[in-house]
């Protein structure tokens, strides 16, 4: 997106960004911390390991209860997660590359290369990830009672603030069409 788009997708976001509102995903940050504390106290103290994959995890359980509004059962279960978690950072060695290297600027060019290939993939990947979510929160949103669909009109820092997720923020807006909604 661009500057203006973002900053007023920003605008719709930021309720769930304030102090107060951050303040209320402790519980769930302490939970999922306590889980990656027990993960690490069970790996052998001499042996080496990657420390990423447990960090993300831990990083992408929290923001899915938080922001994006799953319970911890739907966050386990979305298509994918484990994969792209693992299929990241060699994203980012291709994004860095592009950027780096004139000839893959080409797009004919780079769309013969095999890092066009995985970065498909994980656009697939990601696309049916969002997709879940959105897909998750559209079926609460239809449960959720009229006072607090009100809360999207809320642009105070509250803990009540937090009851609509980023995604129902941006399906209540109505500013994003349905591909818009997945890529954001």
């Amino acid at each position: 997106f661009t500057g203006p788009t973002w900053r007023k997708h920003r605008k719709i976001a930021n309720p769930n960004y304030g102090k107060r509102a951050i303040e209320s995903y402790e519980s769930v940050f302490n939970r999922e911390t306590d889980h990656l504390m027990i993960k690490l106290r069970s790996i052998p103290i001499n042996r080496q390991f990657d420390i990423y994959e447990c960090i993300v995890t831990t990083t992408s359980y929290v923001v899915c209860q938080t922001l994006m509004g799953l319970d911890k059962e739907q966050t386990i279960n979305l298509p994918h997660i484990h994969p792209i978690i693992e299929k990241t950072p060699p994203l980012y060695d291709i994004v860095f590359d592009r950027m780096t290297k004139w000839y893959l600027q080409i797009e004919p060019i780079f769309w013969m290369t095999k890092e066009y290939q995985q970065q498909k993939q994980f656009i697939e990947m990601m696309t049916e990830f969002s997709a879940k979510i959105v897909q998750h929160r559209m079926e609460t949103l239809k449960n959720l009672e009229k006072e607090e669909i009100n809360l999207m009109n809320s642009e105070e820092d509250s803990l009540r603030n937090t009851k609509l997720s980023v995604i129902d923020r941006f399906i209540l807006s109505q500013e994003l069409k349905r591909d818009e909604l997945l890529k954001e």
